[in-house]
């Protein structure tokens, strides 16, 4: 990629965290010469203009958000003319479990 490639860096977040960390791949990227834009997923409308893309979500229960994948699946049919990065943000580890057993009351 030449410094004049655009990017498009968009990363579904619930509660802020992941969508800050899609601004600061951003920033660095745009320090590094790259053309950037830093959208939600759901407010992106086209995506035929970015030359490489960097796509990221929060993890909940195992899942991405669902613009974040909608945007995804879109991206896919550009992936093999295309460069594409993904990133994940979420808890690390087992899933939390329960210390008892449900009851039936």
């Amino acid at each position: 990629m030449t410094a004049k490639n655009k990017v498009l860096v968009s990363a579904g977040s619930k509660h802020g965290a992941t969508a800050e960390i899609a601004r600061r791949l951003g920033r660095t990227l745009e320090s590094e010469g790259y053309e950037v834009a830093v959208i939600p997923p759901g407010d992106v409308d086209e995506i035929e203009s970015y030359d490489a893309f960097v796509l990221g979500s929060a993890v909940y229960a195992g899942h991405w958000t669902e613009d974040a994948k909608q945007l995804a699946a879109r991206v896919g049919d550009l992936a093999a003319q295309r460069p594409v990065w993904v990133f994940s943000s979420g808890p690390i580890g087992d899933p939390p479990k329960p210390e008892e057993d449900p009851v039936d009351v």
